[in-house]
């Protein structure tokens, strides 16, 4: 029998009440990351519906069995006194990565977003006596007949890193081109926001000819770069000639706000885990051991005002990983499918079985950014041909980046051919029971997204169009503990799963619902 407990608080410390006996209604599920939702309804007396209605904190809701312990928890979030009693909602942990937002620059390359220094910001700074830009490169030239006050009427180009971010730059690389007259200099500075506490990082002095080099920097930490070009010679100068003739030049720039040699999605994800626990210390675990190390490198992060939970969809998208809260309250980041458990079911009864076209997609390119002039830019497109030859049509589609790096957006495209290329399957199939690897017998509600699930029965003669129905990893689970049916969405449901959440009746747009017939009690183990 399944017991529904709430506590004071994650500790478990404070027990606040045992609604086993008196819940009507009861249903949770899990989504693809992790325990997703609860909702119950239990009948009380008015003033005992007040007590629960003005309780403070959000209460820990555990729901487990003595064979197999928990199988939900998560945290009450809603309370309604409705006739005769509360309809309590729960949500699972992962709404941890959704009650704060997060700024923070991890990684930019490129010379896009680099400004002029107005005037105001910096004393002594003269932008209207200097030629500059940010085409594919930062560029800085003294006009020709302008005079140059010593250490004063610099040129300058500016990058800040998001206002309030919560990461300051760490590291910056570049290679230069400097043709400046004696003793003049081209220096990377870093700031404040404010223009205040300026600091030069690096430096090269004129000597009237062209110098070449690269800047590998560690920086002192700040939330402004600022690439400046000055008179240093003790003196006015004057610049004769041509404009042009004399330049500072930077190209293949990179900075970071960590001194790792890669940002890795993985580094991300601890670092989340870490801003989450400094504002909402009990909501989500410390511990990162289920964070697994990612190896492809990733060069543009730049987060402004984003959930960490919408910053996780896009990370694990990068490279098919998942994300989620289980057990624990601890946050998993890893390979898709990697730590599922898998099932078989003997398929009792197939009520329908739909596949569609709708969500193939055979043929894609990657849309990304040019990372100095932000012009769009496109990879060459990758095909699956047996998706074509077997469908008998070629379907192309872009998918959108926000990396400036060829290669990464290639393994962007590639992923996604791998999860569109083949048609989905709609079914309502009925089974009364889940049996592990070794044919013992498990309740269904032991089911949640990320297992795979096997239907051993269906002809072994079937074609590879429906494996996606014959073993199939789950997307989402549904439980009711009333009628014991359990309801499945397979992963990578086609968008007629996605408009079933919002009404759909038609029988071909129902999920995977898997419901025990009438009978004797599922065997537990």
């Amino acid at each position: 029998m399944l017991s529904l407990h709430l506590y004071g608080d994650t500790t478990m410390t404070g027990f606040h009440a045992d609604y086993t006996a008196r819940q009507r209604g009861l249903r949770f599920s899990t989504n693809e990351h992790g325990y997703e939702s609860l909702e119950c309804f239990v009948p009380m007396q008015l003033v005992e519906s007040f007590e629960v209605y003005e309780r403070q904190g959000l209460p820990h809701v555990v729901v487990s069995d003595n064979a197999a312990g928990v199988v939900w928890e998560g945290r009450l979030e809603d309370v309604s006194i409705v006739p005769g009693g509360v309809r309590l909602a729960a949500y699972g942990y992962q709404n941890a990565l959704r009650d704060v937002t997060y700024t923070a620059l991890w990684s930019r390359s490129g010379s896009a977003g680099w400004k002029p220094v107005p005037v105001e910001n910096r004393s002594g700074n003269e932008p209207a006596l200097y030629e500059m830009d940010n085409n594919n490169r930062l560029y800085i030239s003294p006009r020709a007949g302008e005079t140059f006050g010593n250490d004063t009427k610099y040129g300058e180009l500016s990058y800040a890193a998001p206002h309030n971010g919560h990461r300051d730059i760490a590291t910056f690389t570049a290679s230069y081109s400097v043709t400046l007259p004696t003793n003049w200099q081209a220096r990377l500075l870093t700031v404040t926001d404010g223009f205040a506490s300026a600091v030069a990082e690096a430096t090269v002095t004129g000597n009237g000819a062209s110098q070449t080099g690269t800047w590998t920097l560690s920086l002192t930490d700040n939330d402004r770069l600022i690439f400046s070009l000055r008179n240093n010679t003790g003196g006015n100068s004057t610049i004769t000639g041509n404009s042009g003739d004399w330049f500072g030049k930077l190209t293949s720039i990179r900075f970071k706000s960590t001194n790792s040699s890669s940002v890795l999605a993985s580094e991300i994800v601890t670092a989340l885990v870490s801003y989450i626990n400094t504002l909402n210390a009990d909501q989500l675990s410390t511990s990162t051991t289920l964070i697994e190390t990612t190896t492809d490198a990733l060069r543009d992060e730049v987060y402004e005002d984003e959930l960490p939970a919408d910053i996780l969809d896009y990370l694990a998208g990068l490279t098919d990983w998942e994300w989620g809260v289980y057990d624990r309250r601890e946050l998993f980041f890893r390979a898709r499918g990697s730590a599922g458990r898998h099932w078989y079911v003997d398929a009792l009864e197939i009520n329908e079985l739909t596949r569609s076209l709708e969500v193939v997609v055979n043929r894609v390119y990657t849309v990304y950014r040019d990372a100095d002039g932000g012009r769009t830019l496109r990879t060459d497109v990758a095909n699956d041909t047996d998706s074509q030859t077997k469908y008998g049509v070629v379907r192309r589609a872009p998918v959108a980046s926000q990396t400036t790096d060829q290669t990464e957006a290639e393994t962007h495209r590639d992923n996604a051919l791998e999860k569109t290329a083949d048609q989905q399957a709609l079914a309502d199939i009925r089974f009364d029971r889940l049996y592990d690897d070794g044919g013992g017998a498990w309740p269904l509600y032991l089911a949640r997204s990320g297992d795979t699930v096997t239907v051993r029965n269906l002809p072994p003669t079937l074609s590879t169009a429906i494996d996606n129905i014959h073993t199939f990893v789950i997307s989402e689970t549904e439980y009711d503990a009333e009628t014991g049916e359990l309801s499945i969405s397979p992963e990578r449901a086609a968008p007629t799963i996605a408009r079933l959440l919002s009404g759909a009746t038609n029988a071909a747009e129902r999920p995977v619902a898997f419901r025990p017939p009438s009978g004797p009690p599922l065997i537990q183990k």
